[in-house]
């Protein structure tokens, strides 16, 4: 008898399904399906090793060991650092304007992105705390540098809060923002985008102060409660509807939360290579 059958690869598992009217487990068949168990499992082996190879934290050569000595840590933390704060800022900037321009496929790339990317960072913690705890004893430094990985992460759970609902929003068809909306959007992500680049210059190049810093955090916020306030007026005015108030409150909500999450990290960092010096 014939049969209808479907195979799905996708690393790290496979799914296989076959009609109810199957009659091929002859020996043939067994030999078949045996062969078809070790192609799908070499498939998933050479998916798992290109994805090992791909990270920047999975590599032995990156990833901070309980063994480094304080200079190669520091060297390998910046260097994640720095990463977390690029991946963060392009995936924000470009999922927004992914959201705007209506684009459902450049959304769920950058979706991808962020998921990666908290992969990489809870793998890049796993023994954070163990090289932490030898930190705090030599240097009593060891909880900075547990705060500056938890400040990533809790970047990404914030940029994550954002993109989903504007994923979800896009993809059952909902009405998009309006043109002044889109005009605020497009300015805050060149102020965000500012942001997260002087932050990461003055990581890698060791200068800026926290508090210009924490200037340019109060004007992007006082945009924020700008945008905000108009927002509130569009409602009274009726030009927008329930949807997408909260849609839009909630960008301009997880951005601040993003901006306090980086001010946290830097000052976390600056503390850290503070008292490594002294």
């Amino acid at each position: 008898m014939a049969y209808h059958s479907f195979l799905f690869l996708n690393s790290p598992g496979f799914l296989f399904t076959v009609s109810e009217n199957m009659t091929w487990l002859t020996t043939g068949g067994k030999i078949g399906f045996v062969a078809l168990l070790a192609f799908s499992g070499l498939a998933i082996f050479n998916s798992r090793k290109k994805f090992i190879k791909k990270s920047p934290f999975t590599n032995p050569e990156d990833t901070v060991m309980e063994n480094d000595g304080v200079e190669k840590i520091m060297n390998k933390c910046k260097k994640q650092l720095l990463h977390c704060l690029n991946r963060c800022s392009t995936i924000y900037s470009s999922g927004i304007k992914c959201f705007t321009n209506e684009d459902l496929t450049g959304l769920k790339n950058m979706l991808l992105e962020k998921d990666e990317l908290t992969n990489k960072l809870q793998q890049s913690k796993e023994n954070i705390y163990s090289v932490a705890a030898r930190f705090e004893n030599s240097l009593h430094s060891g909880h900075y540098l547990i705060d500056v990985k938890d400040y990533q992460i809790r970047m990404v759970n914030s940029l994550a809060l954002l993109l989903d609902p504007l994923f979800e929003h896009l993809s059952n068809s909902h009405k998009p923002f309006i043109k002044t909306q889109v005009e605020e959007l497009d300015m805050l992500n060149r102020k965000t985008a500012a942001f997260w680049g002087f932050t990461a210059e003055s990581i890698d190049f060791d200068k800026g102060k926290e508090e210009n810093l924490e200037n340019i955090r109060k004007d992007i916020e006082e945009m924020l409660n700008s945008m905000e306030v108009a927002q509130i007026k569009r409602i009274k005015t009726h030009q927008v509807n329930t949807r997408n108030s909260i849609l839009f409150l909630n960008i301009l909500s997880e951005t601040k939360n993003m901006l306090n999450h980086t001010t946290g990290l830097f000052h976390s960092y600056i503390q850290l290579t503070t008292n490594l010096k002294n």
